[in-house]
């Protein structure tokens, strides 16, 4: 009978080493679908909807600016579902710009890309702003030294004459534009 007893039990060490194989297996198993298809943790989305509030780092003047220049911008806020750093810079585009002359001077700006401290830019589309210059005359001495400033940052000279009707974005304005499309965070995980 002792022999029969024997026959029916398996040794130990066969379901420790079938336990192990099966453990082994599922691990290479999740390694692989990781590495073929990324992250199993969804990407952050910024959505649509999203309200970014920056501000210039340089004033912009229908005076200097043309169609298609580039400036610069920090955000200042964030007003929406997602918290993003307030750190990170902005670019944005003149889509439009018209001098004064008989009438007021016109700016349109466009928003074109965020960029994180170490240089990565995510491409955003947003809502536009436009500027139109004062149709009041005279002078108005914080507007002349902001139009100055800008020319002289841009290496014209100083006009003789400085009216109030150009369009002019100072760097102290706090100015709202709005993601039309929403933006999402993949690649960039710990950038942003």
């Amino acid at each position: 009978m002792p022999l029969q007893e024997n026959a029916t039990k398996r040794p130990p060490f066969l379901f420790i080493f079938a336990a192990v194989l099966t453990a082994g297996l599922v691990g290479s198993l999740v390694m692989v679908k990781r590495l073929s298809i990324g992250s199993v943790a969804p990407a952050p989305i910024i959505p649509a909807g999203t309200v970014l509030v920056i501000h210039l780092t340089r004033p912009l003047t229908s005076r200097t600016a043309q169609l298609g220049d580039r400036f610069q911008a920090r955000v200042e806020a964030v007003k929406g579902a997602v918290r993003i750093p307030s750190s990170l810079s902005v670019e944005g585009e003149c889509l439009a710009a018209r001098k004064a002359h008989q009438r007021g001077g016109y700016l349109r700006l466009g928003l074109s890309g965020l960029r994180d401290r170490r240089g990565h830019k995510l491409q955003i589309k947003t809502t536009t702003l436009s500027r139109w210059g004062d149709r009041l005359q005279g002078a108005d001495t914080s507007l002349e030294a902001v139009l100055r400033r800008a020319e002289r940052d841009s290496g014209l000279q100083p006009a003789q004459e400085i009216g109030s009707r150009e369009a002019v974005v100072n760097p102290e304005e706090r100015l709202s534009f709005v993601l039309i499309e929403p933006l999402v965070l993949t690649g960039h995980r710990g950038h942003l």
